[in-house]
């Protein structure tokens, strides 16, 4: 019976030492240091997916010369969303932090009631046709285009969600 504890300890401490080694060399090589795909985020794709072409055809002259060669974050929003209130009032400290990407805050219906909420930086849009022809159903809901092509997209349901997809490296090239 002390031979079988004195094994066990033993292996225990192996595996702990090998687990502490992995995460050592993970860290070393800067594995934790960006986040591929957004933490958190839930993946939800309607009809788009990495690197499919977006839609611009159906955006005003301004954000569709935006979105053919820049980097634009489409955020589908609803005026009676919970979830959309705090990604709102984060919206000012995420266009003064990330101020490569152009921000797009798409509305369904009633978006005059929140012109107030979005910052002056912000492109506010009222497009439910943009919105039906991309079949998203479940806000809010972000969208990363960069030169016409999508490469990041999720649910945000707080806002270290959009941060995620705004901090997560782009699949186009």
């Amino acid at each position: 019976m002390e031979h079988s504890i004195y094994h066990l300890a033993i292996t225990s401490c192996l595996a702990v030492g090998l687990l502490a080694m992995a995460i050592w060399t993970l860290r070393l090589i800067r594995a934790f240091d960006q986040r591929y795909i957004p933490f958190g985020a839930r993946r939800v794709r309607f009809l788009l997916d990495y690197n499919d072409l977006f839609p611009v055809h159906l955006l005003p002259d301004r954000q569709r010369e935006m979105a053919s060669k820049q980097d634009v974050v489409f955020l589908f929003l609803v005026p009676y969303c919970a979830m959309c209130q705090p990604i709102l009032a984060a919206l000012p400290a995420f266009v003064r932090g990330y101020g490569e990407a152009h921000f797009v805050a798409v509305f369904g219906s009633n978006a005059a009631e929140m012109k107030h909420k979005i910052p002056s930086r912000v492109d506010m849009i009222l497009k439910p046709e943009l919105i039906e022809e991309l079949r998203i159903n479940m806000f809010p809901y972000a969208l990363r285009v960069r030169s016409g092509r999508v490469i990041q997209y999720g649910l945000i349901n707080s806002p270290d969600h959009l941060e995620s997809i705004l901090d997560a490296p782009g699949v186009a090239t």
